[in-house]
């Protein structure tokens, strides 16, 4: 029983690392491609979305990406708009 839960923890561990080389290889075979063709916005663009976004749209982001990635964007934002304005 024991060896046969070894050989399944191998050929799961061999899966997971033929699973991350296969994700390594896209992530180099693809590296600076724009997702489905989209167009990059601009920095006011960015700052403008950021100012004009509600309580509940980071809350909806926050339940779809997770709290850190909002506070993640938040930082970005702040610094970008020191950058953009100046020192406020």
């Amino acid at each position: 029983m024991n060896e046969k839960l070894c050989i399944g923890d191998r050929i799961v561990d061999e899966l997971h690392r033929r699973k991350g080389l296969v994700k390594e290889e896209l992530r180099q075979r693809y590296k600076g491609v724009r997702p489905f063709r989209m167009k990059p916005i601009t920095r006011k663009q960015a700052l403008t979305m950021y100012e004009n976004i509600t309580p509940e749209q980071t809350q909806q982001i926050a339940g779809q990406f997770g709290q850190d990635a909002v506070v993640q964007w938040v930082e970005q934002m702040e610094e970008l708009r020191s950058k953009y304005y100046g020192e406020r």
